[in-house]
């Protein structure tokens, strides 16, 4: 499981952005980078996949206790979004802001 984590300060640039902030997502328990994600449906309920985000985003130190269940429900939404426009298996990369197909 993985999350967007990290983008640079060009955000006018971000979806022709190739710097490392832009190419790689985070993964949930690990905090490591990686380039690419398979589409995966797992055995996880929702409330576990939240709170999977929600201790990442505390870890980092980005949530505070007032919002950091809604930050945490927020960004698995997104991420769930991202992923549910391509089928399991498909292998995605990242440049920028955009989600792409990994060509084969």
């Amino acid at each position: 499981m993985v999350t967007i984590a990290t983008m640079c300060d060009r955000i006018d640039e971000l979806a022709d952005c190739n710097c490392t902030l832009c190419s790689f997502f985070t993964g949930l328990e690990c905090d490591r980078a990686t380039t690419t994600v398979e589409v995966a449906q797992l055995p996880i309920t929702w409330n576990d996949y939240v709170t999977q985000h929600h201790l990442r985003l505390r870890r980092a130190g980005a949530l505070t206790d007032s919002d950091s269940w809604s930050i945490a429900t927020q960004v698995a939404e997104v991420i769930t979004s991202i992923a549910s426009d391509f089928p399991v298996g498909v292998v995605l990369q990242r440049q920028g802001s955009a989600i792409l197909r990994r060509p084969e």
